[in-house]
């Protein structure tokens, strides 16, 4: 009886050995299925829309939930919602956000560089439950092809950096980045270079 289960098993095992290709590209099949039904999901219960997608480097979006909020406790009828719009070539091209500490300098700044990458990858972007839905029929995100990000202290102790050197040490990588991204079409100024598939986000003290 032994004998005999084991080469049932080993039958069993040759079996899904010769189909292994097959089942692997089913389970990729299936993850790829599982990944847009998640996201689907995730846009209905975080009110998503699908906003416009351009190549002129501009994001606008009325009432932007920012997603860690909204799925905290406090729900997403608590979070205050925000604007954020940057007018990519056809008008200002950065943007300086001020106000007192804890104001929501840091999470504003993030909405930037989080709705890119939620538009690039396809997540519905959230909004205000109280946001209709006219109002939000013009939001635009467009491509970027790379976001850069510059938040946080990145002192090193250890390696003797100090705050001031960590920051300028992060903007030299960042625009080194931009200009290896393109040389051709970076625009070079006497306060660095911009390029309008790169999202630069940094915060300052």
């Amino acid at each position: 009886m032994k004998s005999l289960e084991n080469e049932i098993t080993q039958n069993l095992i040759r079996l899904i050995i010769r189909g292994a290709p097959f089942i692997q590209s089913g389970m990729d099949a299936l993850a790829r299925v599982d990944t847009i039904f998640a996201k689907a999901a995730f846009g209905c219960t975080m009110n998503g829309i699908i906003p416009h997608v351009g190549n002129d480097g501009k994001i606008e979006v009325n009432d932007f939930i920012h997603p860690v909020l909204a799925g905290r406790s406090i729900g997403i009828h608590n979070v205050v919602p925000i604007d954020i719009v940057i007018s990519g070539n056809t008008g200002s091209r950065s943007l300086i956000i001020s106000g007192p500490n804890g104001g929501g300098k840091t999470v504003a700044l993030k909405s930037f560089g989080l709705s890119a990458i939620m538009s690039k990858i396809g997540i519905p972007i959230p909004v205000a439950k109280t946001s209709s839905v006219s109002y939000n029929t013009e939001a635009r995100i467009d491509f970027f092809a790379d976001v850069l990000v510059e938040v946080g202290d990145g002192q090193n102790v250890d390696g003797g950096e100090s705050t001031l050197m960590a920051r300028l040490n992060a903007c030299s990588d960042v625009i080194q980045k931009i200009s290896e991204t393109r040389p051709d079409e970076c625009l070079q100024t006497s306060k660095g270079m911009f390029y309008k598939e790169v999202l630069c986000c940094s915060e300052t003290f």
